[in-house]
């Protein structure tokens, strides 16, 4: 449901490079964070992490059509996975990098896989703080709000030059 307030953004908001032409391979990133959730056909560890590890490979050939022909830097990585993710909108995707983390085998982890899981959970932290700071900005904006109803829209600079008290 959180995940839902971020729906309106686009690959520009990340400094990410938006071409029509990509868009085939961003739809392909997107369905690999939703086979992530499948648990028919993707219940093992091993399985999951082929989903995690095949988006990311999206986004490389993404960033390698856009020019970046030594790879994808991590920055590139984990706006592109923001972006992914929240467009995807994963119910489950904490437990889900929780349970690769956990029950995958540690020498699997290594390489390019730990490189994908990595990448996935900074990104899922990042939206995670940015959701946070969305609902601190709500809050101050309703205790501004509240306040401001309390004294008649005027500010409290207002109520103290104002002339009835001066």
């Amino acid at each position: 449901a959180l995940l839902q307030q971020l729906q309106w953004l686009e690959p520009r908001h990340l400094e990410l490079a938006t071409v029509p032409a990509h868009v085939k391979f961003w739809s392909r990133a997107i369905a690999c964070v939703r086979d992530l959730e499948n648990n028919l056909t993707h219940r093992a560890p091993k399985a999951k992490m082929g989903c995690i590890t095949e988006c990311v490979k999206w986004l490389a050939k993404i960033s390698q059509l856009n020019g970046a022909n030594s790879g994808m830097d991590a920055d590139t990585c984990i706006s592109s996975l923001t972006y992914v993710i929240v467009k995807a909108q994963p119910q489950y995707l904490p437990s889900n990098l929780f349970y690769v983390s956990t029950f995958r085998h540690e020498k699997r982890l290594n390489g390019e896989d730990g490189y994908c899981l990595l990448q996935f959970d900074l990104a899922l932290k990042f939206i995670s703080e940015q959701l946070s700071t969305m609902q601190d900005e709500k809050k101050l904006a309703a205790g501004e709000s509240i306040r401001s109803t309390m004294t008649g829209g005027m500010t409290i600079q207002r109520v103290m030059n104002h002339p009835a008290i001066g």
